[in-house]
């Protein structure tokens, strides 16, 4: 009987040691998955958030590159440097596919 006494007050004595511990120990106990799910999740979608906007931003900038690179081809005689103009908007409707790409892979789609 006094076995099954003691093994009842160290198994209450331990919930008791760990419940008045717990607030020492737990800065240095590792976050389970959930922990971190939650804790990271609002942090990546503001990241990607951010990352949009940054890619629209410069696939505007580019979209108005190409309209004034559009224009000067219009106004330029010389056929070498016509040629030059169009391989430079061939250039930026390129890097415009590629953000495009970019802002999907963040969206997920």
């Amino acid at each position: 009987m006094t076995v099954i006494g003691g093994t009842i007050a160290a198994v209450f004595g331990a919930i008791t040691a760990a419940h008045t511990a717990w607030p020492i120990v737990d800065p240095y106990l590792l976050a389970h998955r959930g922990y971190v799910i939650e804790k990271v999740g609002d942090v990546q979608a503001t990241t990607n958030e951010l990352l949009i906007w940054k890619f629209e931003d410069k696939k505007n900038q580019i979209a108005s590159d190409i309209a004034g690179w559009t224009i000067q081809m219009q106004k330029e005689a010389d056929p070498q440097t016509k040629k030059l103009i169009e391989q430079r908007i061939k250039q930026l409707g390129s890097d415009q596919t590629q953000i495009d790409e970019r802002i999907r892979k963040i969206k997920g789609k």
